[in-house]
């Protein structure tokens, strides 16, 4: 679900894409809306510490998209093919996007030199 919202994103409504996805975690049940919501907001702090750490958003999006959201392989529905379930590029994109639109909820800055997009959330 989340992989099918990333690739019908529609270029002139950036903060209407933000709203669609934002919307799906929010459907996500209660454990699992915890869970990403904790991983989302300690994996925002790493990155605008990526001046001392060097985990910039697109470093963590490759290390990590594809462990978080790929599904497992014994319950990928039948009608998808092995090869949609497990394009690693999808769940790595997914990723960098909820992190480059994830809010935080306390004031944090950053001198990174990479083009992070959220210089500064409030929280």
């Amino acid at each position: 679900m989340f992989v099918d919202a990333l690739l019908v994103q529609l270029p002139q409504d950036p903060e209407g894409n933000a709203r669609l996805m934002l919307s799906i975690v929010d459907c996500l049940p209660k454990s699992h809306l915890e869970t990403l919501t904790f991983l989302l907001d300690h994996l925002v702090r790493v990155s605008l510490k990526c001046a001392l750490n060097g985990m910039t958003p697109a470093d963590l999006s490759l290390i990590l998209g594809p462990v978080f959201f790929c599904p497992s392989f014994f319950k990928r529905p039948s009608n998808i093919s092995t090869s949609d379930t497990f394009n690693f590029r999808h769940h790595s994109n997914l990723l960098r996007y909820l992190l480059d639109i994830w809010p935080l909820r306390k004031k944090y800055t950053t001198n990174c030199n990479s083009n992070v997009k959220y210089l500064q959330y409030l929280l």
